[in-house]
């Protein structure tokens, strides 16, 4: 069944791993523990280094007592800047990752090998850790560009995320709920904290960004007075 508008206005952020990526180690050794978050823009990355923060324990042996969390014993967590939720989800099932900060929507259509992993093997062996937040689809546009609606974006030039982001893939149904494909838009695949300074510029009418809100990239610019949210209808596709 195809997702509508409505269920991805209100997906969440997942933290997951790959079952088989954690085995073999023995209990002394020191472990790197790799989690892929996403832009320095977006949500992901201040999430993941604060997770990383608190599965490592302090640098000092003796000192456990005095900090909170503690951390785990002979483990490393290190927070990636990666390009969100589709490249985590591959990064993991290769091996490159421990684990990685998901779009919900995005690792049930790996485990179902639907959406942007169809006609590949479903990755079964995912397994979610904690889900962490409520995300929202943000599209943020130029005041002065007048775009009042989603079908306005027509002919725009709208930044979509890089490819294997999260965000390419919802901006990608909401468009196709609108009668809309990125063909007829002057599409950029630029990261948000890119794509928000070109919309200051005036070398970008809007952008998607998929994160949890209060977003500290967009409440930026919402500050600047120069910036509006396009409604999002709830619409079934």
């Amino acid at each position: 069944m195809a997702p509508s508008v409505r269920h991805i206005r209100n997906f969440c952020a997942a933290l997951f791993f790959f079952c088989a990526c954690l085995s073999g180690a023995a209990a002394e050794d020191v472990r790197f523990f790799r989690i892929g978050t996403g832009g320095v823009a977006g949500t992901y990355f201040t999430v993941g280094r604060l997770i990383a923060e608190g599965v490592t324990p302090p640098p000092a042996p003796g000192t456990c007592a005095e900090h909170e969390p503690c951390g785990i014993p002979g483990v490393v967590a290190i927070a990636q800047v990666a390009n969100g939720s589709v490249a985590n989800v591959d990064d993991v099932a290769r091996g490159d990752l421990e684990a990685g900060l998901a779009q919900a929507d995005v690792i049930h259509a790996a485990y179902m090998a639907t959406g942007p992993f169809a006609g590949r093997p479903p990755l079964r062996q995912l397994r979610a850790v904690a889900r962490l937040y409520a995300e929202a689809v943000h599209v943020v546009t130029r005041r002065d560009a007048a775009i009042g609606s989603i079908t306005g974006l027509k002919g725009r030039r709208v930044a979509l995320d890089e490819p294997s982001s999260g965000t390419l893939v919802d901006a990608r149904i909401v468009l196709t709920a609108h009668g809309l494909d990125e063909n007829d838009l002057r599409t950029e695949y630029v990261k948000p904290n890119i794509a928000g300074t070109a919309l200051v510029t005036g070398d970008l009418d809007a952008f998607f960004i998929v994160a949890g809100y209060p977003t500290p990239s967009v409440a930026a610019l919402a500050d600047q007075d120069a910036i509006d949210l396009v409604p999002i209808p709830t619409l079934a596709v």
